[in-house]
Order: structure tokens, then sequence, then C-alpha cells
């Protein structure tokens, strides 16, 4: 990869292709990881981690806000000069927010200690704070090289060392102190990496390196809270309302719906900064959103059917049956996941825009919607009210993101038609799995695999017949890997 590499410069189709399928290999990781996990510390225990990793990601927002700041200028025309001077900036800026944190951690160690039912949740905060905020600044500057492909496989290698790291240290016996020393070394273990993708020689930054990213990072910071807070909002109201098991379930649950994201959080990656770098250039980026839409919600359709035909018989063959809460939730959350697969890509659009003002005004409305009706519908009907409100506040923030995006890119733009034959393919999937499930019962592992086959293939051999564009878009990007 020369040094000079920018987004503008890169196939995205084939770098969508290699990060979805580097998110599919880190998604068994995770999933495998899971199941051990969640069988091996038992629901409280499972849940304590859980919400200790979530307030971990709440806490490292600023860190993350800014590095997105970096990423936005890192990947605009300048020399290679002043990336430097930007990738040294997050250096000391990690700094400074890991003496913050320790701080305040120091002030509510009893308070952490309680929440999350976890011993030793203090230190095992600064680990997971200190290792999470240098891996987030890393990769997000790498991502501003255009090269998704190769960052993500970077994140799948970071997780299968995590797992691997976390896997041996559980079963040795280590428990909750595993996965938190398993988390850092495998984050650890893929710093270097990143740095020579990144590419560049660190130099002192000057003050005007801080305001150029202050400009950006004020609305990227506050943005990354609102999003971050919206994604965990369910976990924390979990915890507070109902206990570690309840947020458990749900972590269950959205770790078995969250691979129909896969597609549109790799095109997202790519998108940001290749209608930065359109837009730098002076030229138009309608088509890349277009595609990127086009296909961000490939999984998700499918996923919400399976949910909708297997989800009970998923959950307890995988789990077991002291998780069988999480069935009725994995059915909401696969709602919520064909929603977010939409507005995962148009916020991307938006930061490419050079607009993360109007995702913070956007976000916050949705996050308060979420807050009142998340607290309301959980005490009245269970965890499953934490799902329907986040459904209900997802929805509003793409509509509110779809009416701001279509002021700068054609309306018709934003709902491609391939949006319509994913549905339609997903759906017959659908017909299909529930006429085999008439004379196959799921009593297995084998079985289920056997029907989650059978329907992959019914949905993609579908897809095939009835979308020339899915076709085009397979044959451009297939041969980069010899097929």
């Amino acid at each position: 990869m020369s040094k000079r590499d920018t987004a503008a410069d890169v196939n995205l189709g084939w770098e969508v292709l290699s990060g979805t399928t580097a998110r599919i290999i880190l998604t068994i990781f995770g999933f495998v990881g899971t199941v051990v996990f969640s069988r091996s510390l038992g629901p409280t225990g499972f849940g304590g981690y859980t919400l200790l990793l979530a307030i971990v990601t709440i806490a490292i927002r600023p860190v993350d806000g800014y590095s997105e700041a970096a990423k936005k200028r890192f990947s605009e025309d300048v020399d290679e000069v002043t990336r430097g001077k930007i990738l040294s900036s997050q250096f000391v800026l990690i700094v400074a927010s890991t003496i913050v944190a320790y701080v305040a951690v120091s002030l509510l160690d009893t308070h952490l200690v309680s929440y999350t039912e976890v011993d030793n949740a203090p230190k095992f905060f600064i680990i997971l704070f200190l290792t999470t905020g240098v891996f987030t600044l890393l990769i997000d500057v790498a991502d501003a090289r255009g090269k998704v492909g190769v960052t993500n496989w970077l994140n799948t290698l970071k997780k299968i060392l995590l797992v691997i790291f976390q896997l041996l240290l559980v079963l040795s016996g280590f428990g909750i102190s595993g996965m938190v020393l398993g988390d850092a070394l495998g984050s650890i273990a893929v710093f270097p990496f990143l740095l020579y993708v990144i590419g560049v020689k660190p130099r002192w930054p000057s003050w005007n390196i801080f305001q150029n990213l202050w400009s950006y990072a004020k609305y990227s910071i506050p943005n990354s809270f609102l999003v971050n807070v919206y994604s965990k909002l369910d976990i924390f109201i979990l915890g507070a309302i109902l206990s570690p098991d309840a947020a458990a379930y749900y972590e269950v649950a959205y770790r078995m719906a969250s691979p129909a994201s896969l597609m549109s959080y790799v095109i997202g990656a790519a998108l940001m900064a290749r209608v930065s770098t359109i837009r730098s250039h002076g030229k138009n980026e309608t088509n890349d959103v277009r595609n990127a839409l086009a296909f961000s919600s490939l999984i998700a359709f499918p996923m919400f059917f399976g949910a909708l035909a297997l989800s009970n018989k998923i959950v307890v063959t995988v789990y077991g049956s002291e998780y069988q809460q999480a069935g009725m939730l994995l059915l909401g959350l696969s709602v919520y996941q064909i929603i977010q697969s939409q507005t995962v890509t148009l916020l991307a659009a938006v930061r490419g825009l050079d607009r993360p003002d109007m995702i913070t005004g956007i976000s916050t409305v949705a996050l308060g919607l979420n807050i009142i009706l998340g607290i309301a519908l959980t005490q009245h009907i269970g965890p499953i009210g934490v799902v329907i409100a986040t459904i209900l506040a997802e929805a509003l923030r793409y509509v509110g993101l779809v009416v701001f995006v279509s002021r700068s890119i054609p309306f018709s733009t934003l709902f491609p038609k391939q949006i319509g034959e994913q549905f339609v393919s997903a759906l017959i999937m659908f017909a299909s799995i529930m006429l085999v499930l008439q004379l196959i019962s799921v009593q297995s592992w084998i079985s289920l695999g056997a029907i989650i086959g059978f329907g992959a293939t019914v949905y993609f051999g579908t897809l095939v017949g009835i979308s020339a564009s899915f076709r085009l878009t397979a044959r451009s990007s297939l041969p980069k890997i010899g097929l």
C-alpha cells in the first residue's frame, strides 16, 4: 500500500466484500466465545461483564469522537507531514483521557462494583479503557486510508486473538478477570499492524492541528456519546431497573442479531472517508451513497425472517434453557437491525458531508424518546419493553436522516430497488423454512445448522435469480479473489 493512497483510490465493492468476509469470520469467533462465556459465567457473571464493558464503551466516547475527527481530517487532501501530526495528537489525547478516567473511577469505585456486581471493577475498567482507547484511535485513522478491507481483517485478527485469550483464561478458572485480560491482550497484539497500515511518521502536533480537529470534534464527540449511549441504553436500563441477568439475556439476543448489520458497518467505514475525499475534490457522491444503501440491509432481511421462524429454537439450542427469555428479545432486535442497517450508512454519508451537527440534533431527539419509552415500557412489560422503545427511536432517527440527506442527494437515491429485491428473497426464504419445519424438528445443533444453511441457500439463490445488480456486483468483486 502506498503512503499516498486515499479513500478515493480504492475499489469500494472489493473493500466491502473483503471487509464483510472479515466481519463474518469475526462474528463466528465472537459467537463461539459468547456461547462458552455465557455458559461458564452464568447469566449473573456474564451480565456483570456486559455491564462493565458497556460503561467502558460510553466512557471512551471522547476518544472515539476525537478519533473520528482525525479520520475526517486525515482523509482530506493534506500532505503526509500533516497526517503525522494528526496521528500524534491522538496519543496526546489518550494519555490525558486515561488520567481523567483514573481519577473518576477512584471516586466512584463502590458504585461501579455495586452496579456491575463485579469485584475489582475499577481496575478492570482502567485496563479496558486504555487498551480500547488506543485501538479505537488507531483503527479510525487507518480507516481514513480507505483500506477498510485491511482494517476489518485486522479487527478480525484482534477479535480472534481476544477470544482465544479469553477462552484460555476463562477455562483455566480466571472467570471475569480472564475476560478482561483477554480483551486487553487482543487489542495490544494488533497495534503494530495498524501503525503499519497508517503508514506515517508521527510528528509533534501544532496548536493549529488541535484547533482544526476540534472544529469537527466539537460535534463528533457529543455525537459519539449520543450514538453509543443510544446503542447501550438498553443494557443500562435493564441493569438499573431489573438485574444483570436481564442484561445477559439482552446481550445474548443482541450478539445473535448483530450479524444483520455486518454489511452496513463495513460499508459505512468506507463510505464516510470516500464521501469526504470525493467532496474535497469537488466531485459528486450520489452514486456511492446509492450503492452503499442498496446493499446495507443485505443480511438484515434474512436475519429477521430467520428469527421470525426460529428465534426460541436458536436460543435454547445454542445457549441453553436458562437463556430462554432471550428468544423474544432476538426477534425484536432483528426488527431493529433492519432499520439500523440503513441508518448506519446514512450516518456515514452525513459525516462525510461534514455535517456532524445534524447528527447531534437528530440523535439527541431519538435518545430522549428512547430513554422515556425505555424506562416506562421496561417497568410495565419487562425486557421486551426496552427493545420496543429502541425500535421506535431508531425509526425516528432514520426518518430524520433521510430528510436531511435528501437535501444534498436526490430523494430517490435513498430507496434503491435492491432493498425490495432483498425483502422478497428473504420472504421466500421464510416460506421455505416454514415448510421444512413441518418435516424436520430442531432438536440439535446439526438440525438447526442444516435448516439455517438451507435458508441461506434459498435466500441468495433467489437474489441471484431476481437481482441483476446483485449479479453485477458479485461479478465485479469476485475476480479480486480469483473467482
